[in-house]
């Protein structure tokens, strides 16, 4: 018989070999090392060349001219600068700029549908790069979120009174703006030199103040509501931090546009550009960025001319900066939606539409004049989409040197075509070499080949769409299934009804409904988002379930649980092509988990491999007697391993909460195996074991680049940067997610469930639980593992309750059903179930 310390021996020589294979590098990363500072030599040594270009093209016809003349030309400009850069294949944007200014174009409630019907828009997608774009933030829903989450690289939320922008020269309540600005936030009115204060103890003359003011910066924006955003957000919430940054970095930041409605003014873009005292210190938002349409219910529609003519002037009275071109025609048009017939929405849409393509030609064509690239971004989607279930919107990015059909993409998503708005505010600093690291939560954006990236796009998004809208209805629907099976069979206990036909076969449905988590990852195989399709999938699959465990239930049952494992371990191996897809995976569109093992398969794996390998081992003793099933306890050691760095390793599962759970569950499993004795000892070894393998894994994911880490590399750089006080707020979120999952979580119910009904059989009836354990030994040792490992679960993740429900799925339902096969229970099914 094998001794403990010769299994531990064997453990940590198989553990060496396997974290040595582990932490061989990866090609792909090689790769992107190297293009790195291939494309930095290349960045740099076109920048020299930016100034000549610009101060050659300088020279523009403003106003409506330009706009109209550009749309005509802007075709064969494009196309030139293509076949120029066809050789050329860039993977990150930020190194492949040969220009020292970025435009930026706000696009509020543009939607990938509208990109074919806009010639201008679809060629920039196709000589540059496109992707979705989350645009979740915190709280309610509003643009002015959406803006906000974008200047500061977290999920923010805020109020429409909050986001509140007044033009220098206007006039709030009677008082000039730059007096209101100060009387809410007591800031000095000094504006052009904010270094320089008043001397103490002296009254400034605000008429005279505000007259210099006038003289001297008539384009500040101010914003004077900022105590309204510090207390709709958290403090790792910074305010104006993009604004802030480029101020700090002396680099000039112009802000033109609004969303401005005849009975109130919207100006969301201030959000995005101001600094951290709430100054836009150069913008125009006022109804000078407006005209009045001959056309639109709203009124006021952008002036494109205007803001043309301005661009190009900031462009050529400043040697580098950032322009944020925020147009508004969109969001107007969706505020104004609810007044409107369906008719004369749609054709009000596709005229503003028409004109905003008109003036993206002229921008392509100052782009390709001076070589300068362009970034657009919907911040906000289309009231319609968010009706139909979809809140991804389109970005596209456009550079002369910049290969076309390309996807964009970023660390934060790890897929193709995908990222988030926290991604937006680095790739921006980035342009000019700014680190962004230790500031924003978000990754650079980078690109990769794809044939037909539109088509693409819309492929996934219908398949993003379809699992959004029935993820809802199916999953609920199992799970309410689950929920009443359980209570019933909670009443039979009560009744001590547990050897009835009617407590046996509710009790083998449940375990038939073990097998939906399989069936959900195994449905992406099939090709169709059809609900009645996948439905009558998955109904055909429980039947034969069904069928196979009516007839032997804990035989089946085991090649159930260890194919469910060996099906979520190749997925996750392969890159998770399945999970990303399933019903029970992780939503794009919600936007909780992009890449990984999210915590529904977290649940499902950690349950049905503690109970299916002790299922093995009862059906490996019942036939060959326990000496043999000792023996196979180092092959299952070195499969317990191997899950436990599938789980934790960022290429593939990613989980930090599950590392824990299966290392401190898995020993504690072996460990009892071995020697079915519970110590302190014991426990603290195991507690040991599980802190130095975190710091472990933290410090490997910490140390390789940066486009290649997970979210645990992540957090070790945020901790490297304001030290272990950034754990606070991680922790508050986590604590605070798990706290909402519970409460309003269908899965907290199935758990609690589960619970109940394993409360009673210990009680009820009395002895029955000594003599199943004594009969299954190693289903015992698996079972109480398994019930420790989901409170683990619980404790340990963001999302713990769904993770604890999931195993609990696996790890109760055997039980309940032993039940009712107990001694008391003498037929034929007794028998056949002998493992």
């Amino acid at each position: 018989m094998m001794t403990v310390l010769a299994f531990l021996r064997y453990l940590g020589r198989l553990s060496f070999l396997l974290l040595f294979c582990l932490f061989l590098p990866l090609p792909h990363v090689t790769k992107a090392a190297a293009a790195t500072s291939a494309t930095q030599s290349a960045a740099q040594n076109a920048a020299q060349n930016a100034a000549e270009n610009a101060a050659q093209n300088a020279a523009q016809n403003a106003a409506q001219n330009a706009a109209q003349n550009a749309a005509e030309n802007a075709a064969q400009s494009s196309a030139q600068k293509a076949a120029q850069s066809a050789a050329q294949s860039e993977d990150l944007p930020s190194e492949s700029l040969p220009s020292e200014y970025l435009i930026t174009v706000l696009l509020p409630g543009l939607s990938l549908r509208d990109i074919p019907q806009c010639p201008a828009l679809l060629k920039l997608s196709e000589q540059g790069a496109i992707g979705l774009l989350n645009t979740q933030n915190d709280g309610p829903r509003r643009i002015s979120a959406a803006y906000l989450t974008i200047a500061t690289g977290k999920k923010a939320a805020c109020t429409e009174e909050a986001a509140q922008a007044w033009q220098q020269s206007e006039k709030i309540q009677e008082l000039a703006a730059a007096d209101f600005f100060q009387r809410y936030t007591g800031y000095p009115l000094q504006v052009e030199h904010p270094a320089q204060h008043p001397p103490k103890n002296t009254v400034p003359d605000r008429a005279l103040v505000a007259k210099q003011l006038s003289q001297q910066a008539p384009d500040v924006v101010y914003l004077p509501y900022l105590q309204l955003l510090l207390n709709s957000n958290s403090p790792e919430v910074r305010l104006g931090l993009l604004g802030e940054t480029l101020e700090r970095h002396q680099l000039p930041l112009l802000l033109l546009g609004n969303q401005d409605l005849p009975e109130k003014s919207s100006r969301p873009g201030a959000l995005l550009a101001m600094n951290e005292k709430g100054l836009v210190r150069h913008g125009i938002v006022d109804r000078r960025t407006c005209t009045v349409s001959n056309f639109s219910p709203t009124v006021y529609t952008t002036n494109y001319a205007y803001l043309y003519e301005h661009t190009e002037r900031f462009l050529k009275e400043n040697q580098q900066g950032l322009v944020l071109l925020d147009l508004g025609d969109l969001a107007r048009l969706d505020a104004f939606s609810g007044r409107l017939s369906p008719g004369v929405y749609t054709e009000t849409r596709e005229k503003l539409l028409q004109a905003i393509d008109s003036f993206l030609a002229a921008l392509q064509q100052l782009s390709a004049q001076k070589k300068l690239p362009l970034l657009i971004v919907a911040p906000y989607p289309a009231k319609e989409e968010v009706t139909a279930g979809n809140t991804l919107t389109p970005v596209c990015y456009y550079s002369p040197t910049l290969s076309g059909n390309r996807l964009l993409t970023s660390a934060s998503t790890k897929r193709d075509g995908l990222i988030t708005n926290l991604d937006i505010a680095p790739t921006i600093l980035a342009h000019w070499g700014i680190p962004a690291e230790g500031l924003f939560s978000g990754n650079l954006l980078t690109t990769v080949a794809c044939a037909h990236p539109l088509d693409y796009l819309t492929q996934q998004l219908a398949l993003f769409q379809a699992n959004h809208a029935q993820r809802p209805l199916l999953i609920k629907g199992y799970v309410l299934f689950l929920i009443i099976l359980v209570l019933a069979l909670l009443f039979l206990l009560l009744l001590g009804k547990n050897t009835s036909p009617l407590y046996h076969v509710l009790s083998k449905l449940l375990l038939t409904a073990t097998a939906v988590p399989l069936l959900l990852l195994l449905l992406p195989l099939v090709p169709t988002n059809l609900l009645a399709v996948r439905i009558i999938v998955l109904f055909a699959g429980v039947m034969v379930i069904h069928w196979l465990v009516h007839r032997r239930a804990l035989l089946p049952l085991m090649f159930l649980y260890l194919f469910t494992v060996l099906a979520i371990s190749m997925d996750l191996l392969l890159g998770a092509p399945l999970m990303k897809n399933s019903l029970l995976g992780y939503d794009p569109i919600s936007g909780a988990r992009y890449y990984g093992l999210g915590n529904e398969y977290l649940g499902v794996l950690f349950g049905s491999s503690v109970i299916g390998l002790t299922l093995l081992l009862e059906t490996v003793r019942a036939k060959k007697g326990h000496r043999l099933a000792r023996q196979l306890l180092p092959l299952l050691a070195s499969g317990a391993l191997f899950l436990l760095l599938l789980v934790a390793a960022p290429r593939w599962g990613t989980n930090v909460g599950g590392a824990i759970t299966f290392l401190s569950s898995y020993l504690l499993l072996f460990a009892l195996l071995l020697r079915p004795k519970l110590s302190p000892r014991l426990l603290f070894t195991t507690g040991l074991a599980t802190v130095f393998f975190l710091l472990v894994l933290f410090a490997w994911d910490w140390h390789r680049p940066i486009e290649a880490q997970s979210h645990i590399g992540q957090t070790a750089r945020l901790i490297e940067a304001e030290g272990p006080a950034a754990l606070l707020p991680i922790l508050a979120r986590k604590i605070s997610m798990n706290l909402k999952l519970f409460r309003y979580s269908l899965w907290s119910r199935v758990f609690l469930a589960f619970l109940a009904a394993l409360a009673i059989i210990f009680k009820k009836p009395p002895g029955l639980l000594q003599r199943l354990f004594s009969r299954y030994q190693y289903l015992k040792t698996g079972f109480y593992t398994g019930l420790a490992g989901s409170f683990v679960l619980l404790a340990v993740n963001d999302s713990g309750i769904v993770a604890a429900g999931t195993s609990m799925l696996f790890i109760a339902p055997p039980l309940l059903y032993l039940v009712s096969i107990s001694q008391e229970h003498k037929d034929k099914t007794a028998k056949d179930d002998t493992p």
